[in-house]
């Protein structure tokens, strides 16, 4: 209900703009340098109604905001904290704001990287897949099949028969799960992590740690991930992973910092009027325990929440 007034007030102030500049030329009497910077002015205007989140809202632009984005959906976080009238202590957490008239707002949901497929955890009865190393080298020589794509080791899987040898070993087809999401700035920030047991079942419960799940941090300033093209009008935020941060463990229980977007104009590179060209893409990489059958049966779900900080 909000948006469609809104869009029509920005049609209105746009096509004033467009007549205002008409005038400009059929009347401007100054010098040639004088008329250019005149026109630019009210061009530069008239893009705010077509501009990004961080070119177009006034306290984004004034005071700074972080938006996080899946492809899909879109949540807008101010520095400015409107119930105080003040803007929020260094080292505190933005202010999300409900009213987000952003195409898409709702809930981020993290992303398979280099997808929009959003990260999905296995159900009862499946296992992240498995292989088998025949030689050694810690690569998977022979594979489960998936047999109906869902990307789970299920009872609908198999695998072809093989021989044992002194070196064979079960292990991960890929023992990292990489996990991603966009995010576009007009200040710098502070990206903090806070691990926890969702649930647990069987003997994993108890011989499987956090700190067996290793945790890494970092960042793509520009690319394409099927289809949605981000960062061609982001600058280098100056990002900077934490150093230290290398398992669950170290952001176990607890919001903490794992990385910094130290420039003060976050990513925001140039005008545009998509977010998703002044975004980035920050991935998270959770390397895995290696399998061990004598561990028992089970499960562990854990989960990752992400925060965003003043700097």
């Amino acid at each position: 209900m909000i948006l469609r007034p809104l869009l029509l007030l920005l049609s209105v102030v746009t096509l004033m703009q467009v007549r205002r500049m008409a005038m400009l030329i059929r009347h401007c009497r100054l010098r040639a340098a004088q008329c250019l910077l005149v026109l630019l002015t009210a061009l530069q205007g008239a893009d705010l109604a077509y501009a990004s989140w961080l070119d177009s809202d006034y306290w984004c632009r004034v005071y700074g905001c972080v938006v996080t984005s899946d492809g899909n959906a879109y949540d807008i976080y101010d520095v400015y904290n409107f119930s105080t009238g003040r803007t929020v202590p260094v080292g505190s957490p933005l202010i999300p704001w409900s009213n987000n008239p952003h195409q898409g707002s709702g809930i981020v949901d993290p992303l398979d990287t280099g997808t929009l497929t959003p990260a999905q955890a296995p159900g009862p009865g499946q296992s992240e897949m498995l292989g088998i190393d025949q030689n050694g080298d810690l690569l998977p020589d022979v594979q489960f099949s998936d047999s109906n794509g869902n990307g789970f080791l299920d009872l609908g899987d198999s695998v072809a028969a093989f021989s044992l040898n002194p070196v064979s070993d079960i292990l991960w087809r890929d023992g990292m799960l990489r996990r991603s999401f966009y995010i576009a700035s007009r200040t710098d920030f502070y990206l903090y992590a806070r691990s926890s047991l969702r649930s647990a079942s069987g003997p994993l419960a108890t011989r499987v740690t956090p700190d067996q799940t290793g945790l890494r941090v970092s960042m793509v300033q520009s690319g394409n991930d099927s289809g949605f093209a981000f960062g061609s009008r982001a600058s280098n935020p100056r990002f900077r992973a934490t150093t230290g941060i290398t398992s669950l463990q170290d952001v176990w229980g607890n919001a903490t910092r794992v990385a910094e977007f130290r420039r003060s104009r976050g990513t925001h590179g140039s005008y545009s009027s998509d977010v998703a060209a002044q975004s980035v893409r920050v991935d998270f990489e959770f390397r895995m325990p290696p399998p061990d059958f004598s561990l028992g049966t089970g499960s562990l779900n854990y989960q990752v929440e992400y925060l965003i900080y003043n700097r």
